[in-house]
């Protein structure tokens, strides 16, 4: 039980987040579909930051990844130690994409500047 609450201790931070910022819009706006101005939208809408909603989904994968090593390995869990360096690898993809479809690393590196 230790290792949960390790977890749901990882967790607080994304839930504290999640409950201020995304929870109202979620419960005004799209479970619920009150009546709100344009402008109650906007300040509802305004709270709720792109980098904090990926910094929770990134918390989430994290737990997930954490359980699953508990079930299926035994390993004890230990939230807040996996990287996520998607950029570059999404980068390196698509410039490989591009230089199969034009044909051309020189063309490819010309189009990407």
């Amino acid at each position: 039980m230790a290792g949960l609450e390790k977890l749901r201790n990882a967790l607080a931070p994304s839930q504290a987040k999640y409950d201020e910022a995304f929870k109202p819009i979620r419960n005004k706006l799209y479970a619920h579909q009150d009546l709100m101005d344009r402008t109650s939208i906007q300040t509802l809408i305004g709270k709720g930051l792109i980098t904090d909603f990926e910094k929770i989904l990134y918390d989430l994968h994290d737990v997930l990844s954490c359980i699953w090593q508990l079930a299926y390995n035994g390993n004890e869990p230990k939230p807040g130690v996996n990287e996520y360096k998607y950029e570059q690898r999404i980068r390196l993809d698509t410039r490989a994409t591009l230089e199969r479809l034009i044909g051309s690393k020189d063309n490819t590196s010309k189009l990407l500047e």
